[in-house]
């Protein structure tokens, strides 16, 4: 398994990781929250130069980073002795992404150093702030279109179920038995299950995305439970639409055995 540099941080910071899974009525709702609040936190952000509080809070997130690379460090020495593999520590240190990991230790430090000088750049901050939301923009629109997509694929998976139940006693009359008709359904559970899979990897494309603002956010532990939030609600969402499918599906299956006992008698 590989992770990505914002997965490492969030991991070093709070010892856990988690995707994001979106699958709302309205995927939109959240990102535009956050939107809204980074904006509304602009001042107190432009300001943390000037104020001691902050820089006791950045010293220590910088100490528990430490721990947590130390940590890791030390975690991936042990496994090598565990395994009884002769293991390049380096090398497995740059496949878990702890190289890049010492990088971001590096600019941590300097971004205190910075702080403790009164040096915090305005300009340099402003030009954070339009990335973050050119970024948040962006997430933005690839939802509306996702949901619109991932919407018009339901409505044409409904009418494909709503003309096949339709159909079900002519074809029954006409077939032999219900062989004919548990294949179209088998034909169709595939088909569903190749766009729940189609589905799954734009959800994946979009966590990456997430992931991406979570790493450049100033707040981002706030963003990362936000997402957490909607993660846990769009799951549901999933699950209650997988459920649909196989109802309905069993609902045919089982028509179509009573209707091929009913010809067995006849």
């Amino acid at each position: 398994m590989s992770f990505t540099m914002a997965a490492l941080t969030i991991f070093a910071i709070t010892g856990a990781v988690s995707f994001a899974d979106p699958a709302t009525t309205d995927p939109n709702a959240k990102i535009k929250e956050l939107e809204t609040r980074v904006g509304a936190n602009a001042d107190g952000i432009a300001t943390l130069g000037t104020r001691a509080n902050k820089l006791e809070e950045f010293s220590k997130a910088q100490a528990i980073l430490n721990e947590k690379y130390d940590q890791a460090v030390d975690n991936v020495g042990t496994k090598a002795d565990k395994d009884g593999n002769n293991i390049d520590v380096d090398k497995y240190k740059e496949k878990l992404g702890l190289d890049k990991l010492e990088d971001r230790l590096d600019t941590q430090k300097a971004r205190i150093k910075g702080l403790t000088q009164n040096k915090v750049n305005k300009d340099d901050y402003e030009q954070d702030k339009k990335e973050i939301t050119k970024k948040i923009d962006k997430e933005i629109k690839d939802r509306q279109d996702h949901s619109k997509i991932f919407n018009d694929s339901i409505k044409d998976h409904d009418k494909k179920i709503n003309s096949l139940t339709k159909d079900v006693d002519e074809l029954l009359e006409n077939a032999v038995n219900g062989e004919y008709v548990k294949g179209e359904v088998g034909k169709e559970a595939a088909a569903r299950k190749a766009a729940d899979e189609k589905h799954d990897e734009k959800i994946n494309s979009l966590t990456e995305s997430v992931d991406e603002l979570l790493e450049n956010a100033v707040n981002g532990e706030y963003v990362k439970r936000e997402v957490e939030k909607e993660a846990e609600t769009r799951k549901a969402a999933d699950k209650a639409h997988d459920k649909g499918i196989a109802d309905n599906k069993k609902a045919i299956d089982n028509e179509a055995a009573t209707r091929e006992a009913a010809d067995k008698k006849q």
